[in-house]
């Protein structure tokens, strides 16, 4: 294979993983802090939610620097160092709002004395998530 198409290739992979970011609920991970609580919540343990929300952002970054230098051929690759850099800040910026919005979640949850679902729930070491119900009596649907 030639350079060129390793990069459409990994340009089409990384459109695949922010495709699937989406599909996993990224925007409705995002909106969930803002949003008055619902009678159930499911959240995600705090990494996968801070992974769930900067991954599209750090797909987009790639793509858009991989498009340019399939577009720009002649540039140096090693002068892309201030798009990095930025695309980094992008991406903590993105995280650090990811885990604020989920810490000020739980802590509207706590406050308004939420009941854990235990049944619902699913603790593992690679992904976890908890459900949380307005009264014991929800916990019984799902959601």
């Amino acid at each position: 294979m030639n350079h060129r198409t390793m990069q459409l290739l990994t340009i089409a992979l990384l459109a695949a993983i922010g495709a699937a970011c989406f599909a996993l609920g990224f925007l409705d991970a995002i909106i969930q802090p803002f949003t008055a609580l619902p009678d159930k919540v499911k959240l995600l343990s705090l990494i996968n939610h801070a992974v769930l929300v900067t991954t599209p952002f750090l797909m987009a970054g790639i793509i858009a620097t991989g498009v340019h230098q399939m577009t720009h051929p002649k540039r140096n690759p090693q002068s892309y160092g201030r798009w990095w850099k930025t695309i980094g800040c992008i991406v903590a910026t993105a995280c650090l709002f990811a885990v604020i919005t989920r810490i000020n979640l739980e802590y509207r949850i706590n406050k308004a004395d939420y009941v854990p679902c235990h049944s619902e729930s699913y603790q593992s070491a690679k992904t976890s998530w908890r459900v949380f119900a307005s009264e014991e009596s929800l916990c019984d649907r799902s959601l």
